[in-house]
């Protein structure tokens, strides 16, 4: 059943003021830029709830997390029927929600969350992200200080984004890991259905580099993947590690907690193989990237169906496993992007892949950013290369503490 309440109604505990029927009640959840949007078709039925579908009406339906409620912010009207797109309720808060001046110094996730918000109590915020951080807004409003500049609370504090009514949850990752397999890679021609599989940035041979360039050394200064024989190629890569420094490179101004000190090149090498190390059993950098996009409403009645019925069950942010048919290599990846039926309460797209990954930028720019940070002989340029080092460490994933080996 989906309720909707007149724009002046807001008693949403109570009956809506129709009960509508459309053909058509869909949302699209997208982690990538954080849309959520309903779109709704409706007859011109003779019994006139067609007319209940206005502008700043909210509709409520049952989604993925329960009981939602959407504000209709488009209307057409034509001869065949009513369409309508509504959004998250909680994006009211652009309009109501108006910031003068609040700064959030030195908070956690909800925390900062509860500053933006407090102009209008009617939105509250949730966040697992216990980073703090300090940021200014001034003459904004909530969702501009939320997601909308340099400043905002995703650009300072990260997070990923959910909306529950009147609560937003920014959490450092959404979703969940419920054991959730997929067998692909192989080779099937069905309408609705499509795998994407990614090789070109694989890498199963590593060739560590720390601040100032000492690296494994020997003629094989490298540390394979555990499971680089599945591949008939071996893939390298240089990758820079600048947060590993040799404590005769360290100096009097660096204070940044990211860095592992170390008193000895033996140490650097044993610092450099355990980053390698977590690089294949974190990063994923050993297997392929992999996207598919199931249209399960579309391949209901075929044979493949069965092998993508789990999919019902998942969530946006949840983590899906990937086995690939042929290699037998398990990519994790998430769900990026649904489609839900509003009507019935089920999904009916689901798109699996991975974000971009992060380490890719530090090997095509830092790599190639030391190049030229090198003597015609292949010696380093140490005042040289450190700058360029310095400013390749933002580009880097890890939040390690200061470590002195």
């Amino acid at each position: 059943m989906i309720d909707i309440y007149l724009p002046k109604n807001e008693n949403f505990d109570n009956n809506g003021d129709m009960v509508i029927e459309p053909t058509l009640c869909t949302l699209d959840q997208s982690m990538s830029d954080n849309v959520w949007s309903v779109e709704v078709e409706h007859p011109i039925d003779s019994f006139g709830r067609w007319r209940y579908i206005v502008e700043n009406a909210v509709i409520k339906a049952n989604g993925p997390k329960g009981k939602q409620l959407y504000r209709i912010n488009k209307i057409r009207v034509s001869d065949n029927g009513v369409y309508a797109t509504a959004k998250p309720i909680f994006l009211d808060a652009k309009n109501d929600c108006f910031i003068v001046d609040i700064r959030p110094t030195n908070k956690n996730g909800e925390a900062a969350l509860r500053d933006i918000l407090s102009p209008n109590r009617k939105y509250t915020g949730e966040s697992n992200i216990m980073k703090k951080n300090t940021a200014y807004y001034v003459l904004k409003n909530a969702i501009e200080a939320i997601d909308g500049s340099e400043n905002s609370f995703l650009t300072r504090w990260g997070g990923e984004v959910e909306y529950d009514n009147y609560k937003i949850i920014i959490n450092d990752r959404i979703g969940a890991d419920n054991g959730v397999e997929l067998i692909y890679g192989k080779n099937i021609l069905e309408d609705g259905l499509k795998e994407t599989i990614n090789m070109e940035n694989v890498v199963t041979r590593i060739v560590p580099k720390s601040y100032n360039g000492y690296t494994l050394g020997g003629n094989a200064p490298w540390i394979d993947s555990p499971i680089a024989t599945y591949y008939p190629i071996i893939r390298t890569k240089v990758i820079e590690y600048p947060h590993i420094r040799l404590r005769a490179d360290v100096q009097s101004t660096d204070d940044d907690e990211d860095l592992i000190i170390c008193d000895t090149i033996a140490q650097v090498r044993t610092k450099l193989r355990e980053a390698v190390s977590a690089e294949f059993a974190k990063e994923d950098v050993d297997r392929p990237e992999v996207s598919i996009d199931v249209n399960l409403a579309a391949i209901q009645n075929t044979e493949e169906y069965r092998n993508y019925k789990a999919l019902e069950t998942v969530n946006l942010g949840d983590t899906v496993h990937c086995r690939h048919s042929k290699l037998g290599i398990t990519t994790t990846a998430r769900v990026t992007q649904m489609t839900w039926d509003l009507i019935r309460g089920i999904p009916t797209k689901v798109t699996v892949g991975q974000n971009k990954r992060a380490f890719i930028k530090r090997v095509t720019g830092s790599v190639a950013s030391t190049e030229r940070a090198l003597t015609k002989d292949g010696e380093v340029i140490a005042k040289q290369i450190a700058g360029v080092i310095d400013m390749s460490r933002t580009q880097l994933i890890y939040q390690k503490h200061k470590v002195t080996v």
